[in-house]
């Protein structure tokens, strides 16, 4: 599974995928504390290798990254 933005939100569902046994992929714009469940990679690769992607980002009106 791959999840990007990896706040309070994705960290929650990446917690509840890697215990049914997903391989949990983020990715976020900002950096965050490494989890043994998570392999943090680029957006790029998280595309590439994810079977299924969950988006929790916030709705703003920047569109910087």
């Amino acid at each position: 599974m791959g999840i990007i933005g990896m706040g309070r939100i994705g960290c929650a569902v990446a917690t509840r995928a890697a215990a049914l046994g997903m391989i949990v992929l983020g990715y976020d714009s900002r950096t965050i504390g490494a989890a043994p469940y998570i392999m943090m990679v680029e957006l790029d690769e998280l595309l590439a290798r994810a079977d299924f992607i969950t988006l929790h980002l916030p709705l703003t009106t920047s569109l910087s990254t």
